[in-house]
């Protein structure tokens, strides 16, 4: 790989072949992973979705799309809405079942729900637009979506079974998901949080405590399940 020789040269380093073949296989295989989740994920990806670098990977977009199949989840909420919103709107659209996907920025919202219309999921899928506020739950003084805002959106007391945490940005801004939407999940839920090299894992062990149950990391993302016994695949081999 490019970057590994560039460490090398600028830094000198006298690297045998034995240190630096494990760390390509491993760059080399992560790709392959990525490249082969998203191939799976080809027949729900009919028009282009603007993405980024937050964008959750698409072996974490097989990881929610399995659990979805799986555990027979009907009632999701995804904080942070993008490619995964259409994806899973399309997989909804199957199977039944209704997203909502909470967002702060309101034109990328607008953004969204103009896919969604031109794809006929605008039933399926509702986009809430939910500027950022300070709230009481933050972990460090960090704002959070406007909760006056997701009161009056989650009024009809439908348990959630998968809650989807990419958004808000990154880091510990995300940590109030959980302690908010604790109190409405059904008995056998899923949670998936991404990012969690960029800040997403420092909450992980605070989470596990308020719900009793265990993050499996997997890379980017973690995943944690009311039924853990239930294997679902996560990305390609």
């Amino acid at each position: 790989m490019k970057w590994v020789k560039q460490v090398i040269l600028q830094t000198g380093l006298k690297l045998s072949r034995a240190f630096i073949a494990p760390v390509v296989r491993e760059q080399l295989m992560d790709v392959r992973t990525e490249l082969l989740a998203h191939h799976y994920l080809s027949p729900l990806s009919r028009r282009f979705v603007p993405g980024t670098t937050a964008s959750l990977r698409p072996s974490g977009g097989i990881a929610v799309l399995n659990d979805i199949c799986m555990n027979r989840r009907r009632n999701i909420v995804e904080c942070g809405g993008g490619i995964s919103t259409l994806s899973i709107a399309r997989l909804l659209a199957e199977r039944g079942g209704r997203l909502t996907t909470i967002e702060d920025d309101e034109r990328w919202c607008e953004q969204l729900r103009e896919q969604l219309a031109a794809e006929g999921l605008s039933e399926t899928t509702r986009i809430v637009c939910a500027p950022l506020r300070p709230t009481r739950l933050s972990l460090a003084g960090d704002p959070w979506y406007d909760e006056s805002i997701l009161h009056a959106q989650f009024t009809n007391n439908e348990p959630i079974d998968l809650l989807l945490v990419d958004g808000p940005t990154v880091g510990l801004v995300r940590y109030p998901a959980v302690p908010y939407f604790a109190g409405k999940l059904a008995k056998e839920h899923g949670i998936v949080v991404d990012d969690v090299p960029r800040g997403s894992g420092k909450f992980l062990p605070r989470w596990e405590e308020q719900l009793g149950l265990k993050f499996r990391i997997l890379g980017d993302f973690a995943i944690a399940s009311t039924n853990p016994a239930l294997k679902v695949f996560v990305a390609p081999v």
